[in-house]
């Protein structure tokens, strides 16, 4: 023996530090002072090593033999003395007090009581002593050979009779209680666990043939568990989820929950396992002994095997949770200190004073400390080193700029991280976060592009590697809405717009939509533009896609129609090159109308608010709903009041539009409707185009007149008419702000995008939208703006959607018939899960939705 302290770096460099009074050292703790104190089996003294390698020895008559160590609660450290038959007190100034009386001490705990609680072995009794050195000791009959003595939750001392085959409660005024039974089977380690159970190892298998697990309650209510899924139990640990983990002697490892229900997991990677542990990755890490390699399982029994190729690792021995976040242990048969990070990369770390290390512990100065069996010497190694990179990041976009949250390292490098610095990708844009929650702000992006964002930690010893990249999300302007007395900018027919004929299948073409001049002008700095689109003279069916100028056309629609047939929709569009937008069919040609009803700003406006609501019918003139008596008919407008108090939606008083879903059904001719702000001329404007008959609807965004009303007129014949109201825009606070983005399927039932399958008779399903992958709607949106196809209905019937975890409200989004593909666009309220609800009433239909845009405060 050199009896030596062995210490290395973090680079593995071993230093050999000599002190005297290091002689085969056994047990090793953390004291009250920063020190790492320790035992000397084959020495009579206690030995202390500071953080900085200063060794000190204290010895005296009363010290003989020590072997357990721990620190007391009032500042000292204890000792069993097993030769000598004593406790000796230690202060950390090195001035010792022996307790004799004692007759071969082992076990030592500190009791909730604040003294020391301790076994002897051989007089079979547990010993309490004091802080100042009164002991008592307390005997029972059925005690023999009691080893190990740990405190339970209920504040008493629990502790294993190995001979007597017994587990024993004693309080802390020295009341004891042994249970017994012939399923404890010399018990030895014992552990307390948070849920008020202690779980033990039966080392013998008299009574099972293979070893067991014993549990019992501080109530004394003994289990004992046995099967294939334990044999010969030999490492013991309490798991991240709660259950007991522990390692058999036929190359499996076990699991039981607190309900007692075991299950191992076998692997061709474990081999005679022996130490586990709890890793700070929500792992079980272990030692294979035979194949000289490290293996991880997660709490579902995935096994992961590390060989040591190439790193020097044999016969892994103890293994523990270090503070930097990875996973250390000793290396028995190869002489070395062993690392290995939560990616499984292992580094070994080996030197001539390392030598036959067996017991590992973190000490109080963040190092790892072990034991050198064949030196007689205590080693020390840091844990210091650049962090891992940080974890679980994710993006919130905003306008020109992203928020980015992550969580810290899995292994801080054993130093306290100082910095985060966030990149951007493209553009390389970044943020660096110094102090408060894991969080900063990524700004100079440009809006409507797809950015991912890694992230580097950083320490006192240098800067991770990137961490995985997020997940894409794409910067959107916060608009407000303006609301326009409707105008018509775009007819085919009548070459409005500049276009000289109809749209024309492989010939895309483009709407200037901004500076047009007038009272319903969209100025140059609008984002977005709200227009009613109809589709006429078809000359075969087919569907139009509207999409910002200067972009790919998307898989998306706006307008579905038929050979011949005149249809409208409302369409909200983001606004591209030049303020245009830009239009496409893929089939014939077909005659388009627009008329522009309202635009978003750039967020920089003072634009109003969207305040979404649950579907409320606010008017039916079949029932007399909203106070009209009968049908709208030809030559005679009608006024509805949508502010309160004169409406059962909630439109308060400030309210600028109103957002509604307008049914036409019953109607005696082919005709159309018009909507407009009452109090003002009628505008040559269209809302519905309907065939004598037909029930149709369309989403309406109308500006409110000053007298509180909206006002509607049809061109020939008579209609009833249902209007729905799902929001409204307020330019006061406490609403929500547009954040246009390019058309997004989020729903296809027919491929599975979303939701898988059609909707059949009187079904609600709900999709996640917010926060759902694919979707280019972030967590925390209020509203969502959608276009909703319906396909393959099997027979006539209505669609509605709602926010989801509310009521199917009396209500209606799409109407249509069997066989009928029929679009509409759709403004709704995002339920607090983040999902929006469709709701079917007759038969079986497929629903498509493409989102183009959300609301968020």
């Amino acid at each position: 023996m050199n009896d030596s302290i062995g210490r290395i770096t973090t680079a593995g460099a071993v230093t050999n530090i000599t002190g005297a009074g290091i002689a085969t050292p056994t047990a090793i703790t953390s004291g009250p002072d920063s020190r790492l104190w320790f035992t000397n089996d084959q020495a009579d003294a206690i030995g202390s090593v500071t953080t900085g390698g200063t060794v000190a020895s204290f010895s005296g008559s009363g010290i003989s033999r020590s072997r357990g160590i721990a620190a007391g609660a009032d500042g000292n450290l204890w000792s069993t003395n097993t030769t000598g038959n004593s406790i000796g007190r230690m202060t950390p100034a090195g001035v010792g007090t022996t307790f004799t009386s004692i007759v071969n001490p082992v076990g030592i705990t500190s009791g909730p009581d604040g003294n020391l609680w301790f076994t002897n072995a051989l007089n079979n009794s547990i010993g309490r002593m004091t802080t100042a050195g009164s002991f008592t000791f307390f005997t029972d009959p059925g005690i023999s050979n009691p080893r190990a003595i740990t405190a339970g939750s209920d504040g008493n001392l629990w502790f294993t009779s190995i001979n007597n085959n017994a587990i024993g409660r004693i309080t802390t005024a020295g009341t004891i209680t042994l249970f017994t039974g012939p399923t404890i089977d010399k018990p030895d380690g014992i552990t307390a666990l948070p849920d008020g159970t202690l779980w033990f190892a039966n080392t013998s298998d008299t009574f099972s043939g293979n070893g067991s697990i014993g549990r019992i309650t501080t109530g004394g209510v003994l289990s004992t568990f046995t099967g294939p899924s334990i044999f010969h139990p030999a490492g013991v640990t309490k798991g991240p989820d709660g259950n007991v983990w522990f390692t058999n002697g036929n190359n499996t490892i076990g699991r039981v929950t607190p309900a007692g229900v075991s299950t191992s997991f076998g692997d061709a990677g474990i081999a005679t396992p022996y130490g586990i542990t709890a890793g700070g990755d929500g792992n079980l890490w272990f030692t294979n002994t035979t194949t000289s390699s490290i293996g991880r399982i997660t709490t579902s029994g995935t096994v992961t095997t590390f060989p040591g190729t190439g790193a020097g690792i044999a016969t892994p021995w103890a293994i523990t949770a270090g503070p930097d976040g990875n996973v250390w242990f000793t290396n028995i048969g190869s002489n070395s200190i062993g690392r290995i990070t939560p990616a499984g990369v292992i580094t070994n770390f080996s030197g001539t004073t390392v030598a036959s290390p067996r017991g590992i512990v973190t000490g109080a100065d963040g190092a790892m400390w072990f034991t050198n069996a064949a030196l007689g010497s205590i080693g020390r190694i840091t844990t210091t080193g650049d962090p891992s990179p940080p974890v679980a990041v994710t993006a919130t976009p905003g306008n020109g700029r992203a928020t980015v949250s992550w969580s810290a390292p899995l292994a801080p490098g054993g130093l306290p991280v100082t910095g985060y610095t966030i990149t951007a990708s493209p553009g390389g844009g970044t943020c660096t976060w110094t102090t408060g929650p894991l969080s900063c702000v990524v700004t100079g992006l440009t809006n409507n592009t797809p950015y991912t964002f890694r992230a580097t930690a950083t320490n006192s010893a240098g800067t991770s590697s990137l961490s995985a990249p997020s997940a894409p999300v794409t910067p959107t302007f916060a608009a407000g809405y303006h609301p326009l007395t409707p105008s018509r900018i775009l007819d085919s027919r009548t070459s409005t717009g500049g276009w000289s004929g109809p749209l024309i299948v492989g010939v895309p073409r483009q709407l200037q939509v901004t500076g047009l001049g007038g009272a319903s002008n969209v100025p140059a700095t609008a984002a977005a533009v709200v227009m009613n689109v109809t589709a006429t003279g078809g000359s075969i069916g087919s569907f139009v896609t509207i999409h910002p100028a200067g972009t790919p056309i998307p898989n998306a629609s706006n307008l579905n129609y038929g050979a011949g047939q005149t249809i409208a929709n409302l369409v909200t569009v983001r606004l591209g090159t030049a303020g245009r937008v830009a239009f496409t069919t893929p089939l014939g040609s077909v005659h388009l109308i627009a008329d522009v009803v309202g635009y978003y700003d750039d967020g920089a406006g003072a634009g109003d608010l969207f305040q979404g609501i649950t579907p409320v019918r606010l008017l039916d003139s079949r029932t007399a709903t909203g106070g009209w008596g009968g049908q709208l008919s030809v030559g005679t407008p009608r006024d509805l009041a949508v502010r309160q108090p004169a409406n059962a939606a909630g439109v308060p008083a400030t309210a600028t539009a109103v957002v509604a879903n307008i049914t036409v059904t019953g109607s005696t001719n082919g005709s159309f409707v018009s909507a407009w702000p009452s109090g003002v001329t009628q505008p040559g404007v269209s809302n519905l185009n309907f065939a004598r008959g037909q029930t149709i609807p369309n989403l309406a965004i109308v500006k409110i007149g000053a007298n509180g009303a909206i006002r509607f007129a049809n061109a020939v014949g008579g209609v009833d008419v249902i209007v729905d109201v799902v929001g409204y825009f307020d330019p006061t606070a406490g609403g929500s702000r547009f954040h246009p983005i390019d058309p997004t399927r989020v729903l296809d039932d027919r491929d599975g995008t979303g939701l898988s399958g059609p909707w059949t008779a009187g079904q609600t399903r709900a999709l996640s939208v917010a926060g759902a992958a694919g979707t280019n709607v972030p967590a925390g949106a209020t509203g969502l703006v959608a276009n909703v196809t319906a396909t393959n209905a099997s027979t006539g019937s209505f669609v509605t959607v709602f926010p989801d975890g509310v009521a199917v409200p009396t209500a209606s989004n799409l109407n249509f018939g069997a066989g009928e593909t029929i679009p509409n666009l759709v403004t709704t309220k995002v339920g607090a899960n983040g999902r929006v609800a469709f709701f079917n009433k007759l038969g079986t239909v497929d629903l498509v939705a493409d989102a183009v845009g959300y609301y968020a405060p």
